[in-house]
């Protein structure tokens, strides 16, 4: 059984337990039916997994992925705390550049060298849609890189 599972089910006897306690005119299937134990290789069990492992190591506050294991994200220091007044530091092309990881291509780091806007609307991409507007609004190609 995997690990995942296996903690769902030991979560699950804790809440039959305590709502037998809490209830004591129900039965064990009262509790099974509203705490209800997961069999290992089901779907629920796989999207169980899933959402466990996005939730461990690919997404972290804000939906950003891939920040929860690399630390702080690489545009962090960029945009100024108060993001409601579009304040962002102006950066060369070079200092962007090397901040910015190789998947993003020259031409979008020249863009975002050149626009105060386009830097501010770059750093708070966190989902699809987002980069999909992005390149609509810039004319660009910005993709996420594999993996992420």
């Amino acid at each position: 059984m995997t690990t995942v599972v296996s903690t769902y089910n030991q979560e699950q006897d804790k809440k039959r337990k305590d709502y037998l306690d809490a209830n004591p005119d129900k039965t064990p299937e009262d509790a099974l039916t509203l705490f209800p134990s997961m069999v290992d290789g089901t779907a629920a069990a796989r999207a169980l997994t899933f959402e466990d492992l996005k939730k461990r190591f690919y997404y972290n506050e804000g939906g950003r992925a891939g920040y929860r294991l690399g630390g702080d994200p690489m545009m962090g220091s960029v945009v100024d705390q108060k993001r409601e007044t579009g304040e962002v530091q102006d950066l060369s092309y070079t200092e962007l550049r090397a901040r910015l990881p190789q998947e993003i291509s020259n031409d979008i780091v020249q863009l975002l060298a050149n626009s105060k806007q386009a830097l501010l609307e770059f750093a708070n991409i966190q989902t699809g849609e987002d980069i999909a507007s992005f390149n609509q609004q810039y004319d660009v190609n910005l993709s996420l890189p594999q993996g992420a």
